[in-house]
């Protein structure tokens, strides 16, 4: 029912007055033309003629006997309207017989193209309509009359509901850069021999290293989990030139879009791997004034690539001459909250601030010397980052005060690192994406 209420709401909400194609066989190939663009419009492609067929229906449909229309013939009323809105002088042709429907596309395109030619049309459309599983697809191509440039092609996906209407507005989107370039440089596109435009097998598959992924079609069609490196698309109607925009998820990755260019002759096209979120990282630190020492801690990300915890410890020994022997040995610990502050995560480049708290241990290589605690706070450290996948390299420069505890050694203050100034760190940083 709520499809009904839909396709009655879009029928007489959304499309212009219904045009009425030819039916199928006809001993000419009489046309109409529908009016151009809706009055307060700002059309882009006005005096523009575009000779469009109604879509041709693949595979079974769901049911509107209640209404009087089926949904192929709806969603080609919307894009008509599409089409009409945008500016074009549209020219509805023939339906393609169903006894032609099964001929190579090749010659369904160059049968479309000479029928645009006789109406003297500049471009010309034609497309597929299919609904696997209660969902639509659509599959729209646009060619040049004079040259038979394949100009433009896309497919629209979604449900059967209240959007219906919205797959043939999304895929006109698509539709229009490629228009817009035929139009401003007289179909500069790749040329293609419209009698060669061969069908690609069916089904599809798509192939990924990234075992269970989730992958979508458009916003809502879901097509499967990657399994054994690959997953198998539904039935189709894709042709060599069409574009699919694919959703990717996967727990642990950052959600991926992309653009797959189907072309002539695949079978399986690879996707483009996911990018990690980084949960959790090590780190190997050397810092000026604890120079015979070496830190290294762990991060917890509250947040991946952007915010966490960290627990670090540093040891280190001091002389009060140098090359003489180690009198006093430090093992410092430090608790600290971070967090990035410019640049994304995908940057080369990126910055970020931590502050925390933190308590030496000192104790000396003289026997009888007691064990020295000194807490201190780490007011604020910035680090400028070299970031790669796995890996990033970091310089950090920190604030420290001195609390002066009654069992430390340090007088409460400011602390640096003597000769050396302030306190500055050289860094390695190890990801886990797990």
């Amino acid at each position: 029912m709520l499809l009904v209420a839909a396709l009655l709401f879009g029928a007489s909400g959304h499309c212009t007055p219904r045009l009425e194609a030819q039916t199928a066989g006809t001993t000419t190939d009489e046309t109409q033309t529908a009016g151009t663009a809706r009055e307060g419009a700002q059309p882009a492609f006005s005096g523009v003629r575009i000779y469009v067929v109604p879509l041709l229906q693949v595979g079974p449909a769901p049911d509107l006997s209640a209404i009087g229309q089926d949904l192929t013939e709806l969603l080609s009323q919307s894009l008509y309207t599409e089409f009409s809105d945008a500016g074009f002088e549209i020219v509805v042709g023939n339906p393609i017989p169903a006894s032609e429907q099964t001929t190579a596309p090749g010659s369904i395109a160059s049968a479309v193209v000479e029928a645009a030619r006789a109406a003297e049309a500049d471009f010309a459309a034609f497309g597929f309509a299919g609904f696997p599983s209660g969902r639509v697809t659509v599959n729209v191509r646009v060619y040049d009359t004079g040259s038979g440039a394949l100009v433009s092609a896309a497919a629209g996906f979604g449900r059967s509901d209240l959007a219906v209407f919205n797959v043939t507005r999304r895929l006109f989107q698509d539709l229009r850069p490629g228009l817009t370039r035929a139009v401003n440089s007289g179909a500069d596109a790749q040329v293609v021999d419209v009698a060669g435009d061969q069908p690609v097998s069916n089904p599809l598959l798509l192939s990924s290293p990234q075992e269970g992924m989730h992958v979508y079609l458009g916003e809502n069609l879901r097509v499967g989990r990657v399994t054994d490196g690959t997953v198998r698309l539904p039935y189709l109607p894709f042709r060599p030139g069409d574009t699919v925009e694919v959703r990717k998820r996967k727990s642990g990755y950052y959600e991926d879009r992309e653009r797959i260019l189907v072309r002539s002759g695949d079978t399986e096209i690879p996707l483009r791997p996911m990018e990690p979120e980084t949960r959790f990282a090590t780190t190997l630190t050397y810092t000026t004034g604890q120079l015979m020492g070496l830190g290294v801690g762990v991060r917890g990300y509250l947040r991946p690539d952007w915010s966490f915890i960290a627990a670090e410890t540093y040891g280190y020994a001091q002389s009060t001459n140098p090359g003489a022997t180690p009198v006093a040995y430090h093992q410092d610990f430090r608790l600290l909250l971070g967090r990035y502050l410019a640049f994304p995560r995908t940057s080369v480049f990126r910055m970020g601030a931590q502050t925390g708290v933190g308590t030496s241990l000192t104790f000396f290589s003289s026997p009888d010397t007691e064990t020295y605690r000194d807490t201190y706070l780490e007011l604020f450290a910035l680090w400028l980052e070299v970031n790669f996948t796995d890996v990033a390299f970091f310089l950090s420069s920190a604030a420290r005060w001195s609390v002066g505890r009654e069992n430390g050694l340090l007088e409460p203050g400011m602390l640096d690192a003597g000769d050396f100034g302030p306190f500055l760190t050289l860094g390695t940083l190890v990801k886990w994406q797990r």
